[in-house]
């Protein structure tokens, strides 16, 4: 810049006048990858299902809430039946929150879900509201049922569920976990809310 004062201050001027160029310009752009006003409003979340491993399991956020997405195999599928009698409401009948009007037949309330594969069930203990963590093959001891057939364990007061989220007997929980409003837009994307 130099030794030239009037130089120096229209090279700063122009720094500045550049600078509130390109933020007055990134604005918009970043305003067009916000989600609309009226689908936060309307508390909708989509999410591409296919995206969640096998065996593995997602956490999508909803209405400020968790959302649990699992994608179960086969062998997890097959861990929901034969242990009814350690449940405390298997076939999700206790209240309207923990099931959805899909659930039909038997074999939905069992697997709660329209793809029995992909599990998509509130991440919320329904005793205090804290986040279970999900133990699809932890060994059964301490305070977690004999025959754990994997699920989820809230480790702040003992409470546990199976991969359907269906509560155990002789637990705080009182309800299954809840399934929250979702429906398929295509083969893969799911829309909660």
């Amino acid at each position: 810049m130099g030794d030239n004062p009037r130089r120096s201050f229209l090279y700063t001027m122009a720094s500045v006048m550049g600078a509130a160029g390109a933020c007055a310009t990134a604005v918009p752009f970043v305003r067009a990858l916000e989600p609309a006003a009226d689908t936060v409003a309307s508390g909708v979340t989509e999410f591409d299902v296919s995206t969640v491993e096998p065996g593995m399991m997602a956490t999508v956020m909803w209405r400020g809430q968790p959302v649990f997405v699992v994608h179960r195999t086969q062998q997890m599928l097959e861990s929901l039946y034969g242990h009814d009698e350690l449940l405390r409401d298997p076939l999700s009948e206790a209240i309207p929150e923990v099931q959805a009007d899909w659930m039909k037949t038997k074999e939905q309330r069992i697997t709660r879900a329209i793809k029995p594969e992909f599990l998509v069930v509130s991440g919320v203990c329904t005793h205090l509201g804290c986040i279970p963590a999900f133990e699809p093959d932890r060994e059964g001891g301490g305070d977690m049922p004999k025959d754990w057939p994997g699920g989820w364990h809230c480790a702040c007061h003992g409470s546990n569920y199976d991969l359907s989220g269906r509560v155990f007997k002789g637990v705080p929980a009182p309800y299954n976990l809840f399934i929250p409003p979702y429906r398929y837009l295509d083969e893969s994307t799911i829309r909660i809310g």
